[in-house]
């Protein structure tokens, strides 16, 4: 018999939770951690949103090798995160490019 995977942060906020709970919900959103981290900062930037720049800043440093990141990460990230938000009646969007600003609405 397999043990049941059990989530330990909030699916929503990140935050430990006190104890945890078994995933039995298969239409539960599970965010990962790079998705996460990118929703909770676009969410505490509000209705002025937050550039890709400063996303790159505070998100993503350097890839494994020591690299810069390109500004595409960030796109992929959001695109992946609104696969899976869209259930919550959420979605990140971008005015696009390079320079483009990010910011949380409700559907």
């Amino acid at each position: 018999m397999t043990k049941p995977k059990m989530q330990t942060k909030c699916p929503c906020c990140g935050h430990a939770l006190a104890e945890p709970v078994a995933l039995s919900d298969d239409n539960m959103v599970h965010l990962s951690t790079n998705e996460q981290a990118l929703f909770n900062l676009i969410k505490a930037n509000g209705a002025d949103g937050i550039t890709c720049r400063a996303i790159l800043e505070r998100l993503f440093h350097t890839n494994r090798d020591g690299e810069p990141y390109s500004h595409n990460i960030v796109a992929v990230t959001a695109h992946n995160a609104n696969v899976k938000i869209v259930a919550w009646g959420l979605k990140l969007v971008s005015t696009g490019g390079p320079g483009s600003v990010y910011r949380l609405v409700q559907l």
